[in-house]
């Protein structure tokens, strides 16, 4: 008689849809441990990520709108630097207002996430 897989997964295939791939390195340590509790929990490494992530984003995190506005404070203290005491023109933040999209972008943000950002900052330069 053919004996069962004692690790097989639980994981259900085709779970892509709506899904964007995210990667980095880790230190070794930390992948041997998440591929072994990964397999304890009967799921994929994604699977098990996903957990960890959502579990640290209702503990610890900041919603999107926190992140938003000290990524636009952050924006907002450059262009204070460049423009020093005098009040940048409309077309100047314009320019930089484009050059800041242009970074997040690169950074693959979303774009609902670029204009929320965007809009704090102009609210912030303006006030």
């Amino acid at each position: 008689m053919k004996g069962r897989n004692p690790f097989q997964l639980d994981a259900r295939r085709g779970e892509r849809e709506d899904q964007q791939m995210v990667g980095g390195y880790l230190p070794a340590y930390l992948a041997d441990y998440l591929r072994l509790a990964s397999l304890n929990r009967r799921n994929t490494i994604q699977q098990t990520l996903r957990a960890i992530i959502s579990e640290w984003i209702f503990r610890y995190g900041k919603t999107e709108e926190q992140i938003a506005e000290e990524l636009a404070q952050r924006a907002a203290a450059e262009w204070k630097r460049r423009t020093k005491s005098r009040k940048g023109t409309k077309k100047e933040m314009d320019k930089y207002a484009l050059e800041i999209r242009g970074a997040l972008k690169r950074r693959k943000i979303a774009d609902h996430h670029i204009q929320l950002i965007i809009d704090r900052l102009k609210a912030v330069v303006n006030s």
